[in-house]
């Protein structure tokens, strides 16, 4: 973090109503890892990470991957943005349920406004609705903190009950939707 206020970081992310940019990076596996793969399928919570390694981002991203079937039942994916640095190491990776995009540096962390002034990519969380409409920006806080696993699928959740054609039980879906 780069000890800048919050309040004025937010200001240059995505924001609230906003749409996702869409983006295409190789991904940590094979082949390549595409917003537009999701659009109109999937509601979206994007993990930006710090450049990485970044211990305390894999030990988040540890933590979502033992959430991942909860969040999957609210018809959602989880995908993981790494601004790679020069030293890599992508085998910690390994085991990861979730697709993760490796960003040539801060290049797609650049799309949505997650740059510090000093140019360093900043960790965060965007929750998104199927068609990329943003409801939530939720940036790491200088002792690292983001938006808990549970957070995350409560977000999730709220948004597929925003769209009545995104019920993951339509049984239970109020009448008149």
């Amino acid at each position: 973090m780069t000890g800048e206020p919050i309040e004025r970081l937010r200001e240059s992310a995505v924001a609230r109503g906003d749409r996702i940019p869409d983006f295409t990076a190789p991904a940590a596996g094979e082949g390549a890892v595409s917003t537009r793969r999701y659009y109109l399928r999937r509601n979206l919570a994007l993990v930006f990470t710090h450049r990485w390694p970044c211990a305390a981002c894999l030990d988040y991203l540890r933590a979502i991957a033992a959430r991942i079937e909860a969040i999957r039942a609210e018809a959602a994916e989880v995908v993981a943005v790494l601004p790679l640095g020069t030293e890599v190491v992508l085998g910690d990776l390994a085991g990861l349920p979730f697709p993760v995009a490796l960003a040539d540096d801060v290049e797609i962390h650049e799309r949505y406004g997650l740059v510090g002034n000093d140019g360093s990519p900043l960790a965060g969380v965007v929750i998104a609705d199927r068609v990329g409409t943003v409801y939530e920006v939720d940036l790491a806080d200088p002792a690292h903190r983001l938006l808990e696993p549970e957070e995350i699928r409560s977000w999730l959740e709220f948004v597929s009950y925003e769209c009545s054609e995104c019920w993951v039980d339509r049984t239970q879906a109020p009448h008149g939707r």
